[in-house]
């Protein structure tokens, strides 16, 4: 996938703050039936750069507690995953809003990045001294572009192969943990036949690896016939996360289509119990009316 479209964003944001922050949080919680947020050391946003022509990429910080507090961010080489520089943010109010280019923030990072890696793409490793969100936001032609989320899934329907006419897909891979790893797909047709397995080459922690559709079957194990339209992708790679991206053949804006809402059968409800059935009875040995 040509990626001098590229990527944007997070506009369902993520969560950040401090390890205290996130166990003080975690024990006001403590009472809802379901954890609300859940906390990272470092929350990864990839897709921020190389900005396309005529586009702006942008980080935006909220702050969504009672403290002021500053953003830190980590420059990594998406590559490699070595980090390359950091940045830190001004103090922002409680509850305040901060909203930062990304030429802002590599121009201004320690140690200054060289022209070579300041046009390479990168990933940023956010933390915070405050309990908040970050959004990565891409604006092209006047449209704000969603591209990421903080828990994109690993079953994408609809991924474009080589033989689609106008889509072309690409899966995008970003290795979260502190050593290399590989990711797999395993790629099924709409019927849920298996049609092949594909394995990438090893991707460096803080790495990011995209590779379109139409290449990943042709690479399967078996190859996937270039004239598949499209086929159901199943990712998976300890600590790899991994987005379905989507794009114009003939060139344009990359949209995410990673989000999916859940559906599954309601259970069929008992309306009546009898005395053979103990399993079903309260604890005092006696049946719901």
């Amino acid at each position: 996938m040509k990626r001098s479209a590229r990527f944007g964003t997070l506009i369902l944001a993520c969560v950040i703050g401090t390890a205290a922050q996130a166990q003080n949080s975690q024990g006001r919680l403590a009472a809802s039936p379901k954890p609300l947020i859940a906390f990272a050391p470092e929350t990864l946003l990839t897709g921020a750069t190389p900005v396309a022509s005529g586009a702006t990429s942008q980080l935006r910080f909220v702050s969504l507690g009672k403290s002021a507090g500053t953003a830190t961010v980590a420059l990594y080489d998406a590559s490699s995953g070595k980090q390359l520089a950091t940045w830190t943010s001004a103090s922002m109010p409680a509850l305040g809003y901060l909203q930062v280019d990304v030429s802002t923030i590599i121009a201004g990072a320690t140690p200054a990045l060289t022209p070579s890696q300041s046009a390479a793409a990168l990933q940023f490793g956010v933390k915070g001294t405050f309990i908040g969100s970050v959004q990565s936001v891409v604006v092209a032609n006047g449209i704000a572009s969603d591209l990421t989320s903080c828990e994109a899934g690993g079953v994408f329907g609809g991924v474009a192969g080589a033989g689609h006419t106008t889509l072309m897909s690409g899966l995008e891979f970003t290795n979260r943990m502190t050593t290399a790893q590989a990711a797999t797909v395993t790629l099924r047709s709409a019927t849920g036949t298996t049609l092949g397995t594909w394995t990438s080459a090893s991707i460096p922690p803080h790495g990011v690896l995209t590779v379109s559709g139409g290449a990943i079957a042709a690479a399967a194990i078996p190859a996937v016939p270039l004239s598949t339209v499209s086929f159901t992708a199943v990712a998976g790679g300890r600590g790899i996360s991994v987005r379905h991206l989507s794009q114009p053949k003939a060139g344009g804006l990359v949209t995410n289509l990673s989000s999916a809402c859940h559906i599954a059968p309601v259970p069929v409800a008992r309306t009546s119990r009898t005395a053979a059935d103990p399993a079903e009875a309260g604890d005092d040995g006696l049946r719901d009316n």
